[in-house]
């Protein structure tokens, strides 16, 4: 069924067809719409699928990459506020010569839906969905993700930074948001509005 949806939809959109990643965003929907027992089980999924995708779509579309709102103008708002949210913790990343997508594309492309059970990723949907700008919160869990390994991170070089950044998906969804919170509040004046 998952196939026969990204196959569609693929046939539907084809200047963008099918790209890697696109299955784990469709998953996630179908988990929330499992046990629905309708006949319109199947068109109900897909349809969110094209409302999210909507959205997302430009993350996705190598022509808009550059784009604020293609996956590399997205990890570059994400750095431009990791600096003002910590500029030490950045700067050290920087001396690393970390790039910011080496950890972070998937989990602005995927919505953190790899870093986190699918129970967590519902619920952290639920708060990125609520946004009242789309997606804009994402940036703040992604800061909080960073901040919450600091200490890790600002005694470690590359390979300690990369390990603990791309191994980031033991923190706990409650943690991670608790921040994420906890810098909105803080650096509101910051919030990027990437979209409208």
């Amino acid at each position: 069924m998952l196939e026969r949806m990204l196959f569609v939809y693929a046939k539907l959109n084809p200047s963008l067809l099918y790209v890697q990643g696109m299955n784990e965003i469709l998953a996630v929907i179908y988990y929330c719409f499992w046990g629905e027992d309708t006949e319109f089980f199947e068109t109900d999924v897909f349809t969110c699928f094209t409302i999210v995708m909507a959205e997302l779509r430009d993350s996705f579309d190598r022509v808009t990459d550059d784009e604020k709102t293609g996956i590399r103008g997205r990890i570059r708002l994400f750095g431009e506020l990791l600096l003002k949210v910590d500029p030490e913790l950045h700067a050290h990343i920087e001396y690393c010569q970390i790039d910011h997508q080496f950890y972070s594309l998937r989990w602005l492309m995927l919505l953190f839906s790899q870093e986190f059970s699918l129970d967590d990723s519902v619920r952290l949907w639920d708060t990125l969905f609520a946004d009242q700008r789309r997606y804009n919160y994402v940036f703040f869990v992604c800061c909080a993700k960073v901040t919450l390994l600091r200490e890790t991170i600002l005694a470690g070089e590359f390979s300690e930074c990369m390990e603990a950044l791309q191994s980031s998906g033991r923190q706990s969804l409650v943690e991670v948001l608790e921040e994420a919170q906890r810098l909105a509040r803080e650096h509101s004046k910051d919030y990027v509005y990437y979209l409208g």
